[in-house]
């Protein structure tokens, strides 16, 4: 083998993996929910061993490429069967392998935040069929879950932070607009808290003398139940004025 052949196969070996990394893409589940393979699955256990993503793709997917394939999976929805929402994140995590290698990427606060940015609360349309609905509404709820948790929000640098709070008040505002779909209050509880990791991780002075001054509002940022309180302030009402008086 003369040396230019060598030469040609250690580049071809180093470029290998950046290939196939770059050509990884989505994930295709091959059982969707629906499909007669679907409904021929005996059980829970094998709905997860059927999703599960081959480790030799998942090491080379892009972590936006991961975001999204979590977004697909077809048990994500289960985050939402928990609460807290911590809960379910773990729990769905310990099983699913694409949720459990997401939260280790150090860029997955970044890439989840792009794709924040990108859904519109406002543009949930009635008339979608009831799947699309779902897979909306889903999205919204596994993302806002997601960067409600301390662990991914320090990975964004302050600047990003701010943008993203800022991307939060939008998301309370398009909410809002359409309380016939948005309850103010379940949907917006992960939005606020949200908000409230990252002035916690600012040290916002005000949040941490509410914090003191009423349980829940620590309860909720510590990823912990609500207890119900007479005439204590509502969380939500909180966070949310102070949100605006951070970004004034």
């Amino acid at each position: 083998m003369d040396k230019i052949t060598r030469y040609l196969i250690i580049i071809w070996l180093f470029t290998l993996p950046l290939y196939a990394q770059q050509g990884s893409g989505v994930y295709n589940y091959p059982v969707k929910p629906g499909s007669p393979k679907w409904k021929a699955l005996d059980n829970h256990i094998e709905k997860i061993k059927v999703c599960r993503i081959p480790d030799s793709l998942l090491v080379h997917m892009s972590t936006k490429d991961i975001v999204e394939t979590c977004l697909r999976y077809p048990l994500i929805r289960e985050i939402s069967f928990f609460y807290p929402l911590k809960r379910g994140i773990q729990i769905v995590s310990s099983s699913f392998n694409g949720l459990k290698e997401l939260l280790q990427r150090p860029d997955a606060a970044k890439e989840l935040s792009e794709k924040y940015k990108a859904i519109n609360p406002a543009l949930y349309d009635t008339t979608w069929p009831m799947e699309k609905r779902l897979d909306f509404y889903d999205d919204i709820l596994t993302t806002e879950a997601l960067l409600g948790q301390k662990e991914l929000i320090s990975q964004l640098l302050p600047i990003e932070r701010k943008e993203l709070l800022i991307e939060c008040r939008k998301k309370i505002q398009a909410k809002k607009s359409k309380t016939h779909i948005f309850d103010n209050g379940t949907s917006l509880l992960p939005v606020v808290t949200i908000a409230g990791q990252i002035m916690l991780l600012e040290g916002y002075e005000p949040l941490i003398t509410q914090m003191d001054a009423n349980e829940n509002i620590k309860r909720l940022l510590d990823g912990r139940f609500l207890i119900k309180k007479d005439n204590a302030p509502d969380p939500i009402t909180v966070l949310t004025r102070l949100m605006e008086d951070f970004l004034k």
